[in-house]
């Protein structure tokens, strides 16, 4: 059996860094987090993507998965605990909406590097987003899954 391990347990340090700790520490594989401070879609340009596949390769670490569940990035005071809005049952329609678009985000840049697979969460029910409206918007799910397509991604539900 092979493990991965998340870069997730080095924000205080780069992307590059965080593959580099991961490689050395023994894993064979890599959880990429997408979100700030490693690899947030909004921020993400071609030359960074270009460079992370090229360290993947020099350091041969497989992708196990791409995390799109955090969204520190995305905000500008967020809160020190996993924070998961915008989100996929957000009562807020823009805040679904951007959900969606760093999923796609994070397709094509699952895709750029090679990963097969990328997590998601659907989120947290929120003052006025009671569960059975929250059911109701997570099957926007299937909206954005139909963007994975034209990206060539598999995506799994948690």
């Amino acid at each position: 059996m092979q493990l991965a391990f998340s870069t997730n347990a080095y924000t205080r340090f780069p992307l590059i860094d965080a593959l580099r700790g991961i490689k050395a520490a023994g894993f064979a594989g890599v959880e990429i987090l997408a979100d700030a401070p490693h690899a947030y879609p909004d921020t993400l340009s071609r030359p960074q993507i270009d460079k992370i596949r090229d360290e993947l390769q020099h350091l041969q670490l497989q992708i196990s998965n791409i995390n799109v569940n955090c969204s520190f990035g995305y905000w500008k005071d967020a809160p020190p605990e996993p924070y998961f809005e915008p989100s996929l049952i957000s009562p807020s329609r823009r805040h679904r909406d951007d959900r969606s678009r760093l999923i796609l985000q994070a397709l094509d840049f699952a895709q750029a590097v090679g990963a097969g697979n990328i997590s998601i969460t659907s989120g947290r029910c929120l003052g006025g987003m009671p569960p059975d409206k929250a059911a109701v918007q997570f099957c926007r799910i299937d909206e954005t899954a139909a963007g994975s397509c034209r990206s060539g991604g598999r995506q799994h539900r948690h």
